[in-house]
């Protein structure tokens, strides 16, 4: 069967960067992920408070509008019996392409 999605890359499909300024950009990179993942912890404990100060009902501040938002839950397309033979692939629309950085 043909798909549209690439094999996982092995070790020896990655170019090695190892100038200064690729590397000094990846420094810059870590720095900024410590900073944020610092500030994105401190945000969510302040969050928590207001959702708490809330008490599930919508607020209004002078900077925040607060609204408890409810989703319909995901569908769990392995617990239709008649899609257990469809193909859904073939369904697909085109491929979807991103960038993902991964900490080594």
């Amino acid at each position: 069967m043909v798909t549209k999605i690439p094999p996982p890359l092995q070790e020896k499909d990655y170019r090695i960067r190892d100038d200064d300024e690729y590397l000094d950009i990846e420094c810059k990179i870590l720095e900024l992920d410590m900073q944020i993942k610092t500030l994105t912890q401190l945000k969510e404990i302040q969050r928590q408070k207001l959702i708490k100060m809330s008490n599930d009902e919508p607020c209004r501040g002078k900077y925040f509008k607060l609204n408890k938002i409810v989703s319909c839950g995901r569908i769990k397309y392995e617990s239709i019996p008649e899609l257990a033979t469809v193909n859904v692939d073939a369904y697909r629309g085109d491929p979807i392409i991103s960038y993902r950085m991964d900490r080594i």
